[in-house]
């Protein structure tokens, strides 16, 4: 069992990472999402939506 820790270490290691990079490209997606929706908003939606931000 021991000798198998290293593995599920450097596995666990990868996974975390890999989700961590997942979420971060999510985050920015929505985010470019949401800019471009706001973007199609009249202007005075898009004052008060920017004003409560």
């Amino acid at each position: 069992m021991n000798e198998a820790l290293p593995d599920l270490a450097e596995a666990l290691v990868y996974l975390l990472t890999a989700l961590k990079e997942v979420k971060a490209e999510i985050s920015a997606t929505v985010e470019q999402i949401l800019d471009n929706f706001i973007k199609l908003l009249p202007v005075f939606m898009q004052k008060q939506l920017l004003r409560t931000a």
